[in-house]
Order: C-alpha cells, then sequence, then structure tokens
C-alpha cells in the first residue's frame, strides 16, 4: 500500500494496522468515527482505508469491536498489506 509512511511500521515499539473500509463505511468522515485519542493515536484516511498508529506502551484493545462500525471494516497489519497485493 503506497500511502504507508516507511516511518510508521509494526515493531517492538509501534503498532500499525490497516483499517480496509467496505463501500458503505469509505468516506474521510470515518477517522472521526473511529475516535483516535489525540496524542497516542495516529489515524490518517485514503480511499478504501484508514491507516492507524500507536505505541506499543499505548496499544490496548480495540475500540472498534462493539460499534456499528465494527461490521463494515477489516483490519489487518501493515506489513500483511505491504507484502500483499490484497490491501
Amino acid at each position: 500500500m503506497d500511502a504507508l509512511s516507511t516511518a510508521w511500521v509494526n515493531n517492538a515499539l509501534m503498532k500499525c494496522d490497516v483499517v480496509l473500509l467496505k463501500t458503505d463505511a469509505d468516506g474521510s468522515g470515518v477517522t472521526e468515527e473511529l475516535v483516535p485519542r489525540p496524542g497516542i493515536e495516529d489515524a490518517v484516511y485514503v480511499p478504501g482505508a484508514v491507516i492507524w498508529r500507536v505505541d506499543r506502551q499505548d496499544a490496548t484493545r480495540s475500540r472498534i469491536v462493539g460499534t456499528p462500525l465494527c461490521s463494515r471494516v477489516t483490519v489487518r497489519s501493515s506489513t500483511r498489506c505491504e507484502n500483499s497485493s490484497t490491501c
């Protein structure tokens, strides 16, 4: 995925995921629905996905689970998307 910043990686210090959006969830307003925690999480919208970054020490269980958005997205590791043509 070309939109992934080379500074955002999955390693011992950082977690970076790609939230793949179904058609009915796709739009720049989706980052407001996801509500990244200011100063803790970063979320960048690109058409069809949201790229999400958080320091490992601040990573907790996804807040997408149990929300109306949950059934309209698929979350993948950024590493998996870098190595796959399916993202």
